[in-house]
């Protein structure tokens, strides 16, 4: 009967050392080999034996693998990052389609291509409905905390030109473009923003989807660094919307030709002109400029401009 106490030597007579570890095919090559050189007899039972032990050891391991995959897959963090990529690259679909299509529309006979009927007629309403669905989505909420976040850091850098606070303006004006020409132009410019958006910035984002509660809080606590909110919505004020404020601007812009970057921004906001807020932005506009200012600031053209408004 074979003694199982027995050390088993290696060929330079030293205690055959076995690692504990998983197996591999050479390991077992190489354990077979020191075998041979000791001249130890391994029954067929034996190598069957040490095979399903190796076989059981890689089924453990690779239910433990599988097991922690699925745990990180059902983790809420890794479904927001999935959702952001998916949406966003969904968004970028979307922009790349009208920019062929508008290469399409730009080759068809102009004198027809405008015509529903035309037999070739190419329609963007698809496409424009997709972007009206991500605006309205949870990760449109994540993207506007994500801009405010951009925009308070730009500013805080002093850096003037941020072209990511005008991106839910260019969007919205996306939306409402008709022509497929116009709409793959502007499609091209919002999709360079995509540029520099990696994987960290990708699970920023999703971190504002998977608590909304936190982006929301976020969003409303760093509304003065939201360019488009910050025109649009003044807590402290009348809404600067209001029909007679939004005049007194296209007044001081216009009657009086006064050159004013923070004046360009609230008309770029009430008249949705993507290119002009970027550009009254990019010349130091103020993103958080209240109407008060503005009246203060032009105080002495109000009474002119109340006499204009009586005479209309």
């Amino acid at each position: 009967m074979p003694d199982h106490n027995k050390q088993i030597l290696d060929k330079n007579g030293k205690p055959l050392k076995l690692r504990r570890k998983i197996l591999s095919v050479q390991d077992l090559k190489v354990l077979f080999t020191e075998f041979k050189s000791l001249d130890i007899k391994v029954s067929f039972s034996d190598v069957i034996s040490i095979v399903s032990s190796v076989i059981a050891l890689f089924a453990v391991f690779i239910s433990l693998q599988a097991n922690f995959v699925a745990k990180q897959v059902a983790t809420s963090d890794f479904q927001a990052v999935e959702q952001v990529k998916s949406e966003t690259a969904q968004l970028i679909s979307v922009l790349r389609a009208l920019m062929i299509k508008g290469i399409v529309y730009s080759q068809q006979d102009k004198s027809k291509r405008d015509n529903p009927k035309y037999e070739r007629f190419v329609d963007t309403t698809p496409e424009r409905d997709q972007i009206e669905a991500f605006m309205h989505s949870p990760t449109a909420l994540a993207y506007y905390s994500y801009i405010a976040k951009r925009s308070k850091n730009a500013r805080e850098a002093r850096v003037k030109r941020e072209e990511w606070r005008a991106f839910f303006l260019q969007l919205a004006e996306l939306r409402q473009i008709s022509n497929p020409w116009l709409a793959a132009r502007a499609a091209a410019k919002l999709e360079k923003l995509f540029d520099d958006l990696g994987d960290q910035q990708i699970k920023e984002i999703a971190s504002n989807l998977n608590d909304l509660p936190r982006a929301i809080s976020i969003l409303f606590a760093e509304r003065e660094h939201d360019v488009l909110v910050q025109v649009m919505v003044n807590p402290e004020d009348e809404p600067i919307n209001d029909d007679n404020f939004i005049d007194f601007v296209k007044f001081l812009r216009e009657n009086k030709e006064i050159d004013d970057p923070d004046l360009d921004i609230f008309w770029a906001a009430s008249s949705r002109d993507a290119d002009l807020a970027q550009t009254a932005l990019s010349r130091g506009a103020r993103v958080n400029i209240r109407s008060h200012e503005i009246i203060e600031r032009y105080k002495s053209y109000v009474s002119e401009f109340e006499q204009v408004q009586d005479t209309e």
